[in-house]
């Protein structure tokens, strides 16, 4: 049995509206198969925050903050500073401004909906901040985004490998069941047994020693 293997990436809104069977019944529309066929081996939710203040803080500072203030492990957190510069202070100085992207990854949906209600609370992220020993002023939370990563697999009864769909007809497919998001697909990956390859490129040089004979036969005559 032959299986294609991708990893669909949806960007959406709201966490809570992504419906993994809408989900299931779009693949295998736009794939041509029997629902059975689809396989969603897992659903991972990444939630990502940017974060702007004055001051200065380290990743593992951030990190550790973010872990306290989310209420998530920080085997779950990546953080990213991603960029610094001196911004204008009181009194004519100048003072470092720091940004800082984290993403968020859980596989519950509930989860990822927590930590996005509880990022905006810039007050607390900058508390558990200072309490990691950064010295930084107020925190302005950029509003998070959610994207979906949903590692799928689609089989077929033949030898032959089913077609990823595009990822432009998912997102048709997804809208038309009530499902509003941005689709991307990556790491396409086609399996063949090697049983079934190993009979399809026999058939394949039977049939070419079949047409060299056939040729041969016809330029004697």
């Amino acid at each position: 049995m032959a299986k294609t293997t991708f990893e669909a990436v949806l960007v959406i809104d709201d966490p809570s509206k992504f419906d993994l069977e809408a989900y299931k019944k779009s693949i295998a529309s736009t794939t041509n198969v029997d629902l059975s066929k689809v396989e969603v081996t897992k659903v991972e939710f990444s939630v990502t925050v940017g974060l702007k203040f004055t001051g200065t803080v380290t990743a593992e500072q951030a990190k550790k903050a973010l872990s306290a203030s989310l209420d998530v492990a920080e085997d779950a957190i990546e953080v990213k500073i991603v960029g610094r510069r001196l911004a204008a202070a009181a009194r004519g100085l100048q003072a470092e401004e720091t940004s800082v992207e984290a993403i968020i990854k859980t596989e519950d949906a509930g989860k990822a909906g927590e930590v996005i209600s509880s990022s905006s609370n810039a007050e607390a992220i900058a508390t558990a901040m200072r309490d990691q020993g950064a010295e930084i002023g107020p925190v302005t939370v950029t509003p998070a985004t959610t994207s979906i990563k949903i590692f799928t697999a689609v089989s077929s009864d033949s030898a032959e490998a089913v077609e990823a769909p595009k990822a432009e007809d998912l997102q048709s497919e997804l809208k038309k069941e009530g499902v509003e998001v941005t689709v991307a697909l990556q790491n396409v990956e086609m399996e063949v047994p090697e049983d079934e390859e190993e009979d399809a490129s026999s058939r394949q040089s039977a049939i070419m020693a079949a047409l060299s004979l056939f040729l041969l036969t016809h330029t004697l005559a």
